[in-house]
């Protein structure tokens, strides 16, 4: 472990061979079965009401749909722009319902920062140039320091049992409040439980929850983040005993963490005692406690 100008690297091996071994296993069983299957999903922001994403021609304007359609092995090629979980066409979810969360899918990746509909080349990507925000403020109307957040999605992304990796590359990740009941505490950002999952070139920023303002990984779950910033999220709570923050930028219990050369920067633990500001893992029911 190693902490130096604001960043925060550690390497644990067996969350990558735990990772492996799921790729592995589902390639076996897919070579045997014949039913490798790789489609490209576009979505962009800007594209017109009805696609069906098989191109950015016939974008999908949405990427709840696209999560909707895809299947173990597709990739979804996301435009620059803001998307909000609570936006379908399906009518699977509601405006306004905190509780939507862009659930992800065994085997997907979504990628970020594509230039999209418009561009000369809508193939360009640029994660800079053409940023990829997945936002929790349903409303609107955030403003500095979490104000007027109180309505936003408790986790604007999140994982649940997922055997087969998913991943997120070059995604920002921003205004989720994790303050509802059970596991909606838990990753105002990122709620992965049970499930593998991998970070590249990802950002997480101004989330807010109970544990793990930006990230929260549970119950035997796997969770490898590469190149990624980590930036002024919050854990807060009232700081009575049972509902102690911990880890303003990520926290990880009952689960393998691999984070390499990611930035952590102006995460805040309030009420935490040593909850640790930017990381928290707990391996065993509190005890073998890590924290930065």
């Amino acid at each position: 472990m190693r902490l130096t100008q604001g960043c925060w690297r550690r390497t644990l091996s067996e969350s990558v061979w735990y990772c492996f071994f799921h790729v592995l296993g589902m390639a076996v069983v897919l070579s045997f079965s014949g039913q490798v299957r790789a489609d490209v999903i576009y979505v962009d922001d800007d594209a017109a009401m009805g696609g069906d994403g098989a191109s950015w021609a016939t974008a999908y304007r949405c990427l709840q749909d696209a999560l909707y359609a895809a299947e173990d092995g597709d990739e979804i090629h996301v435009a620059g722009g803001v998307y909000k979980p609570d936006a379908d066409e399906a009518g699977t979810v509601a405006t306004g319902d905190r509780s939507a969360s862009f659930v992800m899918t065994n085997g997907v990746g979504v990628y970020g920062g594509y230039a999209g509909i418009g561009a000369v080349d809508p193939n360009a990507r640029d994660i800079a140039d053409y940023e990829t925000i997945l936002s929790g403020d349903l409303a609107c109307n955030d403003g500095p320091d979490f104000a007027n957040n109180c309505e936003n999605s408790y986790q604007v992304a999140s994982a649940n049992g997922l055997a087969v990796p998913f991943e997120l590359w070059g995604i920002s990740v921003s205004s989720g409040r994790a303050d509802g009941a059970d596991s909606k505490e838990f990753g105002g950002g990122l709620f992965v439980s049970g499930s593998c999952v991998r970070l590249t070139d990802c950002t997480f920023k101004s989330n807010w929850a109970i544990r793990g303002g930006g990230v929260s990984v549970n119950s035997d779950s796997t969770l490898t983040a590469v190149d990624c910033t980590i930036q002024n999220n919050w854990a807060y709570s009232d700081g009575n005993d049972w509902n102690r923050s911990y880890g303003g930028g990520v926290y990880a219990t009952h689960s393998r963490v691999t984070i390499v050369d990611c930035l952590f920067a102006g995460n805040v633990c309030s009420y935490c005692g040593t909850g640790g500001g930017h990381l928290r893992q707990e391996l065993r029911h509190g005890r073998d406690t890590q924290q930065v």
